[in-house]
């Protein structure tokens, strides 16, 4: 049994796919390990782990907290650095030595790895911020983007291990920072390998997922709705599922009778399963899109951007529906070939069959 210390940069949870991975590594961990864990707070979220969890702090964040504490490290992306607290640092060294482990997750907490540099460190890197941020279009982050790449590439070197979540993010970790990243696999909800859906062999919904606080999620969602909604065959609906959207994107919704926000759901899967295809219009951001595994668990296609695939194995030929512009989604949709139940359970049992389900807390 060792003693790991998880210091994380939100809540584990299950109200976002990162979040949700924290949660069950932590609550996996536990089983044979002493666990302590150290969290910042997220506005309505809770922090949710098993009862074995040692919860040693939960640390408050602000908007004020957030650029106290950029203005310290000018030397670094504050990206990074929104994060950091001087008492923070002095906890962690005060209890470390006490930890055979410390595992720093999400990049915005890596900074504090800067001060442990001889101790075992693992730095679980949910996205590559450099290619995220490289996928904005402001004048800001073009011209911020080089002092992004320095920043992560001082604060990567200075874990034991860094993790990643696809051959895609080991590749761009390897080519920009010299650095040998190791792949983990994102949990897939245990009950989806054994339950058989209810497939429907007809015209169905088609629905969106995520969490809709993050900005790919959301744009995505705002520019279907103004470009692309308004020319889909009238008879076509769609179905909103998943937490944080705004006030303001309810009410664009609110005006179109075809499209409906449901918030989120306990258990999405079936709702999943029983739609015609997930749409998945991203175009911004980095890291493997959880909810396209989801779907893909649940026998069911994509319509989605390059994006939104990235780092995922099309496992059956035509289960992604690639479509950038426009035109593309509404031929996407317009003209969607719906899938037999036989497909769809066949398409389950290749994701199943070719995703992988070892843990990377089993060998920590």
């Amino acid at each position: 049994m060792k003693k790991i210390l998880v210091i994380t940069a939100f809540p584990p949870n299950n109200r976002t796919a990162g979040q949700n991975y924290t949660r069950q590594f932590i609550n996996e961990l536990s089983e044979k390990n002493e666990v302590s864990l150290i969290s910042f707070s997220f506005s309505g979220h809770n922090v949710e782990v098993d009862k074995k969890v040692k919860i040693l702090k939960l640390i408050e964040t602000s908007v004020y907290s957030k650029m106290l504490s950029s203005i310290q490290f000018p030397t670094f992306h504050p990206f990074f650095t929104s994060r950091f607290s001087w008492s923070v640092l002095q906890y962690i060294k005060a209890v470390s030595s006490e930890y055979d482990i410390l595992y720093f997750d999400f990049s915005q907490v890596f900074i504090y790895s800067l001060w442990f540099r001889s101790h075992t460190t693992y730095l679980m890197a949910h996205d590559v911020i450099y290619q995220r941020e490289s996928r904005k279009k402001s004048w800001v982050s073009i011209i911020m983007l080089p002092f992004v790449l320095y920043t992560e590439k001082i604060l990567l070197k200075c874990g034991s291990q860094v993790l990643c979540f696809s051959e895609k993010d080991k590749l761009l970790i390897r080519d920009n920072y010299d650095l040998n990243a190791a792949v983990v696999f994102f949990y897939i909800k245990k009950s989806l390998y054994s339950t058989k859906f209810k497939y429907l062999n007809k015209k169905s919904y088609f629905v969106f997922f995520g969490a809709w606080n993050r900005d790919e999620n959301a744009l995505g969602l705002i520019w279907f709705i103004n470009y692309v909604l308004p020319h889909v065959n009238l008879d076509i609906e769609f179905r909103v599922l998943g937490p944080g959207l705004t006030d303001e994107v309810k009410k664009l919704i609110s005006k179109n009778s075809t499209i409906v926000y449901s918030g989120f759901v306990e258990d999405p899967y079936q709702v999943i399963s029983e739609s015609s295809a997930l749409i998945a219009p991203i175009f911004i951001g980095a890291g493997v899109k959880v909810k396209v595994l989801e779907a893909l668990a649940t026998g069911t296609p994509i319509i989605g951007t390059p994006i939104a695939f990235e780092g995922i194995t099309e496992v059956k030929k035509g289960c992604f529906i690639i479509a950038e512009v426009v035109e593309e989604f509404l031929s996407a949709i317009n003209k969607f070939s719906y899938w037999s139940s036989e497909e769809r359970v066949e398409l389950q049992a290749l994701f199943f069959q070719s995703y992988g389900r070892s843990s990377f807390a089993e060998n920590i």
